[in-house]
Formats: structure tokens, sequence, C-alpha cells
């Protein structure tokens, strides 16, 4: 069994999410009322202007979405889920993919699209966003799939809460609908989802769609790379330090609390193997990659928005 298959398959042999097509989501503009004030209370928790997609696809069944914000939004409050996403940002970069040798390559693809420095300061901001709420999201995604298997968090960590947010400096920008976009990032969508297995792309590329001559640069340093060996290893590592957390996470996970009928414990369940297993994992390693790429090898350190 090849790396992308252990990482992804089962104990029924099948990877997250399968089975599942077309990702019904609901976007922020198109939210009810009820939706929106969720979406309002994920985006001072989670610190950052936007809904990610793993809260815009729950947002389809909102008793559903309701449940997993309130079972989550405790932890992810706390000073001890913040340093676990530290943590799960630190792990996400695969060194050697942004090398010396990548950064010149990289740089040499914006040069040539003459993205110059002021607009690579701008989706500097924009990564670091990205980067910022990716691991807190996948913690989320694996805070519910531990507690709808029946698993809850033993306790330990610090239950101290950080400032609500969104953070100063943070700009929201909106994901492209892939059903409606033109031209050269309209090709490479669907490229980039079918190259990570993904039945969507990620909220990270139809932002960078809207420039579509980055996205472009973005994805010729990530295809190499996207399904190698150490790709998925670094995946597997970062579901089973989310899953470390959680358990040492200060309060309890009470999902589904009953918003989850029995007949529907498999489906939620695979989507939400999806994110916490491929998904998230996945981009967050994306966008851990590019972000070293744009700022460059001595740019590590601790992130901008950390409290």
């Amino acid at each position: 069994m090849g790396g992308e298959a252990q990482r992804m398959a089962g104990a029924n042999g099948q990877h997250p999410g399968a089975g599942i097509g077309r990702l019904l989501e609901v976007r922020e503009s198109e939210a009810s009322p009820e939706v929106q004030a969720i979406f309002t209370e994920i985006t001072r928790t989670v610190r950052v202007p936007y809904v990610g997609l793993l809260w815009r696809v729950l947002a389809a069944d909102p008793p559903v979405l309701r449940a997993a914000w309130r079972a989550v939004a405790p932890n992810l409050r706390t000073l001890a889920a913040e340093r676990a996403a530290d943590q799960l940002r630190e792990r996400a970069l695969i060194v050697e993919a942004a090398g010396i040798a990548s950064h010149k390559a990289f740089k040499g693809d914006l040069a040539r699209a003459e993205i110059d420095y002021d607009l690579r300061i701008r989706i500097a901001n924009f990564n670091h966003m990205a980067l910022y709420a990716l691991p807190k999201h996948l913690l989320a995604a694996v805070m519910l799939s531990e507690a709808l298997a029946g698993r809850q968090p033993v306790g330990g960590s610090d239950a101290q809460e950080i400032p609500p947010g969104p953070v100063p400096g943070a700009v929201a920008v909106t994901p492209v609908d892939p059903t409606v976009i033109r031209g050269r990032a309209a090709e490479l969508l669907p490229a980039i989802a079918a190259a990570h297995g993904h039945p969507v792309v990620e909220d990270y590329f139809r932002g960078l769609a809207r420039l579509p001559d980055y996205l472009a640069a973005a994805w010729n340093a990530l295809k190499p790379v996207v399904r190698d060996e150490v790709y998925d290893e670094r995946g597997r590592e970062l579901v089973a330090r989310a899953r470390a957390a959680y358990r040492a996470l200060p309060h309890p996970v009470p999902f589904p609390d009953n918003a989850v009928p029995p007949a529907r414990a498999g489906e939620i369940g695979a989507l939400l193997s999806l994110f916490a297993e491929r998904m998230l994992p996945d981009v967050l390693i994306d966008v851990a990659i590019i972000t070293a790429l744009t700022d460059g090898p001595d740019a590590r350190g601790r992130h901008p928005f950390a409290p």
C-alpha cells in the first residue's frame, strides 16, 4: 500500500470521505441570520475575518453546524488550542520543499509574472492569515471526528482564554466560486483538486485564483511534492499530533449531542474524516510551503498573528 493509501485508508479499507461527491456549502453572503450569527462567532474565535470551508459545508445543515460549533468553541478559545495550533503550523513545513533552490525558482516565476514587491507583501499577509487559521480548523475537525467516535479529552492543558479577534492586519479575501471563474484559474483549480484527491478545491487556492499568475507559480512549486511519500508522511504526522493535542484539551467536546440522527452518523463521520485526515492536513502543508517560498528561507519564526 503506497504513501497516500496508508494515510487515507481507514479500518474498512476506504479513504476518508470515500463516496462523498461535490460538497454543498453556504457562502457567508447567503447565510441565514442564525447561521450568520454562528459564522460571526467563528471568525472572532479563530481570529481571522472569514469562515473556513469546513464550517460553510457544515452550515448546509444548520442544527449540525450549531452543535459542532458549540462543541469545539470552548477549547478553541483556550491557550492550549493556540499552542497546539502553533506546533501543527511549525511541523507543517516540509523544509526540503522550500529550500534555496526552490525559493529562487519561485522568485523567478513571480518576476516573469511581473508580481512586484508591494503585491508580494499583500500576498504574504493572505498567506499568513491562512497559515494562522488552518491548524485551528484542523484541530476543530479532529475534535468533532474524535468526539463522534466516542473519544473525549482527558484534560490537563491550559484553559486560559486568548483574546478574540479578528487580529489587526488580517484582511478578508473571499474565495472565488469555482463554477463561475474563467481563464487560467478555471483550468488550474480543478487540476489542483484532482492532484490532491479532493472533491473540491480548498479556500486557499480559491483565494489565490484572484491572482492567476501567483496561483500558477504556487502550483508549479507544489505539484512535484503533492502526494509524494514525504508529503503523505507529514500529513499522517499532523493528524497524529492533532489527535494527541485533542486528548489533552481542557474541556469536553459534547458532539453530536443529539444533533446527528443515527441514520446520518456515517455520512457526517465520513465528512469530518475527509477534512480531518485529508483536506486540512494537505492544505496546511501546501500553505506552509508557499508561505516559506514567498517570505524566503530565513523568515521562519513566531507567527505574526500569534497572541
